[in-house]
């Protein structure tokens, strides 16, 4: 009894320790982004701008959860975050809710256009 309880007290050490590293490797590598990098992505257009903002947070934030998941916690990630689950339905929302903000945003733009257009003719 006293070894396995031992056995789990070194597994969650071992876990927290984990944990803790990765916390101080994430803070290391996103302060040096938003202090360094920055600058250097300020020099690109805006369309280039928001790429790689976007990649430097994918790479930061989902990346190395995903590898400490699948590694450290030995399970899949897709199965980990329940990303698997209710997938048609999801889509039919989803692709529903964009559709819908399409129409919306594409009517709201032509009233504008119009108005503009009928201020400009008179």
């Amino acid at each position: 009894m006293e070894l396995i309880s031992k056995a789990e007290n070194n597994v969650k050490n071992r876990n927290v320790q984990t944990l803790i590293l990765y916390l101080l490797f994430f803070y290391f590598i996103w302060a040096l982004k938003e202090l360094w990098f920055i600058d250097y992505f300020h020099l690109f257009e805006e369309t280039a701008y928001a790429l790689l903002e976007a990649t430097a947070k994918i790479l930061v934030w989902i990346v190395p959860i995903g590898l400490y998941v699948k590694y450290d916690l030995k399970i899949k990630p897709i199965d980990y975050f329940h990303m698997n689950v209710h997938v048609k339905k999801d889509y039919f929302g989803v692709s529903f809710f964009l559709h819908l903000l399409v129409c919306v945003l594409s009517l709201k733009s032509i009233s504008l256009i119009k108005k503009h257009f009928i201020f400009y003719c008179h």
